[in-house]
């Protein structure tokens, strides 16, 4: 798929995940994996694959405590779920980032921000 950095710029780039998201669900947010896209009616939305947190302790004994204290305001520790919701379009906040971390993933929100550079 071709993106492009921000609005301002005129290269487009191949993103390697454009899939996942943050989404708002029954006021919680949540993670999850594009697998397709429906219209039904006059509404779009998308079938996703949900990524639930999972416990991070056996990592964060390796960081330092200032580290710690500032993780998980960028981190959230997920693993692929076996459970599947259908989202409206309207309630996708934003990308997020996968980084694998053996079984599990660390993933950190895209945030819709104007680019200065």
């Amino acid at each position: 798929m071709k993106e492009y950095n921000t609005i301002k710029h005129d290269r487009a780039f191949n993103s390697q995940d454009c899939s996942s998201i943050e989404y708002e669900l029954n006021g919680s947010k949540c993670y999850g994996i594009i697998i397709n896209f429906f219209k039904i009616n006059s509404d779009f939305f998308c079938l996703v694959r949900k990524l639930e947190r999972i416990n991070s302790d056996y990592f964060l004994n390796s960081l330092t405590d200032l580290l710690k204290k500032y993780f998980f305001k960028f981190f959230n520790f997920v693993s692929l779920s076996e459970h599947f919701e259908l989202v409206k379009f309207e309630n996708s906040i934003n990308r997020i980032i996968l980084i694998n971390n053996d079984d599990n993933f660390i993933i950190s929100s895209v945030i819709k921000t104007d680019e200065k550079d």
